[in-house]
């Protein structure tokens, strides 16, 4: 289903002189709804949105703004086109994408424009940021489109691989730093809090926050024995060892590798940690995302 399916309701709106009430034009697309107010009434508008079972009461204050010169605005702002970024394994199609319009306020509040040539000044800028790291330099690799909407993609890489099957994956099957497996193809998608912010035209842009959330359920994790043996004294033979005493709470998860540091090598008795664990959560055949599991636990390896 796409937003062209919803069932819009008008509940007020201001009284055209033919004593008719004003009617706002709308558009749709795949994942939005967009309210058109120019040349209508000043006014409150409000609907009702239906979409499948869901409803909500959209309402649309209308004024005329006091400038139409982007110059001269008040304040300019991040508005987000398409709110907080969720990727289900089960239905993805290789995008994670936060759309959002920079749009330009009067001094009442009312938003009159949107800006498109932010690109045309050195002294302008628009980032994002993924904790204190910038993610992306939105004004230098990503222009807006016909409508002045950004596209910031949280798919860091594709990788194609060989098909994985539907019941079995292994740590081969997924290069370090992948997260989500989906027919064949290895992505890492960027997860957690991200911030959008900028400069135009001199002013600081009101930024704003979003998420992007890989779909998922945390596995349970159990240790057998704590006390075992290797059959020589690598941190591979090591890591293989521990990986022996681990189990997943449920068969939808595979343990797929361990992230071992030897602090002591050598024959005889030693004592490693298990510092994280790679865990693959089957959603559907051949689609998967993997977690990374902190363990933080001593094991006592005797080398033979």
């Amino acid at each position: 289903m796409t937003y062209a399916n919803a069932e819009i309701t008008q509940i007020r709106a201001p009284k055209m002189k033919n004593g008719l009430d004003d009617d706002l034009g709308k558009s749709f697309a795949e994942n939005r709804i967009t309210f058109n107010p120019v040349g209508h009434l000043e006014g409150t508008y409000t609907y009702r949105v239906a979409f499948g079972n869901v409803s909500a009461v959209v309402s649309i204050i209308v004024r005329e703004p006091v400038t139409n010169n982007l110059s001269e605005a008040a304040s300019y702002r991040i508005v987000p086109v398409n709110g907080n970024v969720t990727v289900d394994a089960a239905d993805f199609d290789g995008k994670a994408e936060y759309q959002f319009k920079i749009v330009a306020q009067d001094r009442t509040g009312v938003a009159f424009g949107v800006v498109t040539d932010l690109a045309n000044s050195a002294n302008n800028s628009l980032v994002v940021r993924v904790g204190s790291t910038q993610y992306k330099d939105v004004k230098k690799d990503i222009a807006p489109d016909e409508n002045g909407v950004y596209k910031v993609s949280f798919v860091v890489t594709t990788v194609t691989g060989s098909a994985v099957s539907g019941s079995a994956i292994t740590a081969a099957d997924v290069p370090a730093g992948k997260n989500v497996v989906v027919d064949g193809f290895t992505y890492e998608v960027k997860e957690g809090d991200f911030v959008v912010s900028g400069i135009y035209n001199n002013r600081t842009i009101v930024p704003v926050t979003g998420n992007v959330t890989v779909k998922k359920s945390a596995p349970g994790i159990t240790v057998a024995n704590t006390e075992i043996n290797a059959d020589n004294a690598s941190t591979e033979a090591a890591a293989r060892a521990v990986l022996g005493q681990l189990n997943a709470n449920d068969a939808k998860y595979t343990i797929l590798d361990a992230n071992v540091a030897n602090t002591s090598v050598g024959t005889g008795r030693q004592y490693v940690l298990l510092r994280s664990i790679r865990v693959a959560e089957k959603i559907a055949d051949g689609k998967w995302v993997i977690h990374t599991v902190d363990m933080n636990r001593y094991f006592s390896v005797t080398v033979q």
